[in-house]
C-alpha cells in the first residue's frame, strides 16, 4: 500500500510541473500536493467556504488550521466566494497573505438559464394539493433550521415542506415534511414549478454567513416567491427575495404567499440579473484576475 501511495505521489508531482497555474480548492489537498515543489507555478487558493467552520469540533482542528496557513502563505492569489468570507480570511490570516483576497461570487449555469421545463406530470412532490408547498432545493445539512420549520407547521396547519436534495443529517419525522431525495439537475425546474414558494430556512451561524448560495440564483430563475434568512450576502439578491430575521417574519411571509400578497419580480428583470451572474461571466472575471497575478 505504501509503495502504491508513493507511486501515486510521484505521478502527481510530475504531472503538476506541466501546468502554469495550480488551482487548489481545499487545504486538505496539501496532503497530496507538495507546495515546496511548485516554485515556478502560480498557485490559486479558491476559498469557496469557511473551511475551518466545517471542522469546528474536530480534534485535529489545529492541524487543519496549519494546512490552511501553509496554503495562504504560498498562494499567489486567494479567491473567495463572498465578501464575508473575504473579511474572515483577512481577519484570520492577514499576516500570512501576500495579496488581499478577491471576491468572485457564485453564479448560474447557462444550461439552467436556457433549459426547458420537462414534463412535470410525472413529478408528484405534493401528495396533498390543498397544502401550501414550501420547497427547499439543495443539500440537507446541519444548517437546516428544523426547529423553525416545525414551528411553522404548528402555526400554519395548511402548509408543508418539500425537501429536494441529498440528506446529510437526520430530518425530523413529520407528516407534512416530505423528502424527495436527490434528483437530476435538469429536473430542478420541473420540481420548482410544483412549489408555492422556494425557501432557504437556515440557522444563521458563521458557516452560513460565509456562503453565497448557488441555489438563490437558481431560485430566481424559477420565478417563484423566495423566502430566505437575512444576512449580508443576501442583500445583492434584492428585490428578488423576501428576507426574514426571525420566525414571526417567516410565518408572516408564508401567510402572504397563501393569500397571494407576495409580489413577484418580472421575468425580464430576473433574466437581466441572471445574465450578469452566469458562470461565463465569472470565468471572464477569473481570467482577468489570473492575468494580473504576480508570480
Amino acid at each position: 500500500m505504501r509503495k502504491m501511495e508513493g507511486l501515486m505521489n510521484r505521478l502527481v508531482n510530475q504531472s503538476l510541473k506541466q501546468y502554469d497555474y495550480i488551482w487548489i480548492t481545499s487545504p486538505l489537498l496539501l496532503d497530496f500536493i507538495p507546495l515546496d515543489q511548485l516554485k515556478d507555478q502560480v498557485v490559486i487558493y479558491d476559498c469557496m467556504d469557511d473551511f475551518l467552520g466545517f471542522y469546528s469540533e474536530n480534534r485535529n482542528l489545529s492541524r487543519l488550521r496549519n494546512l490552511e496557513i501553509r496554503l495562504v502563505k504560498r498562494a499567489n492569489q486567494i479567491i473567495t466566494s463572498s465578501e464575508y468570507l473575504k473579511k474572515r480570511m483577512i481577519s484570520s490570516y492577514h499576516e500570512y497573505m501576500g495579496n488581499e483576497p478577491v471576491v468572485v461570487n457564485n453564479g448560474i449555469s447557462r444550461s439552467v438559464l436556457n433549459g426547458q421545463i420537462s414534463d412535470i406530470q410525472s413529478i408528484k412532490t405534493n401528495p396533498s394539493p390543498e397544502l401550501l408547498n414550501l420547497m427547499y432545493i439543495g443539500t440537507i445539512g446541519e444548517w437546516m433550521d428544523f426547529d423553525m420549520m416545525l414551528l411553522v407547521l404548528e402555526k400554519i396547519p395548511d402548509c408543508m415542506f418539500t425537501l429536494v436534495g441529498p440528506a446529510e443529517t437526520k430530518v425530523p419525522s413529520h407528516p407534512r415534511i416530505q423528502c424527495a431525495g436527490t434528483v437530476r439537475h435538469d429536473q430542478l425546474s420541473s420540481y420548482a414549478q410544483t412549489a408555492d414558494a422556494l425557501v432557504m430556512p437556515f440557522v444563521l451561524n458563521e458557516l452560513v454567513r460565509a456562503v453565497d448560495p448557488v441555489k438563490i440564483y437558481e431560485y430566481i430563475h424559477f420565478n417563484k416567491p423566495i423566502l430566505t434568512i437575512d444576512y449580508q450576502e443576501m442583500q445583492k439578491f434584492k428585490p428578488f427575495v423576501y428576507l426574514y430575521s426571525e420566525e414571526s417574519e417567516f410565518i408572516d411571509f408564508i401567510k402572504k404567499v397563501r393569500s397571494d400578497k407576495i409580489k413577484l419580480h418580472s421575468h425580464k428583470e430576473a433574466r437581466h440579473f441572471l445574465e450578469s451572474n452566469t458562470w461565463k461571466e465569472r470565468c471572464s472575471q477569473i481570467t482577468g484576475i489570473l492575468e494580473g497575478v504576480q508570480r
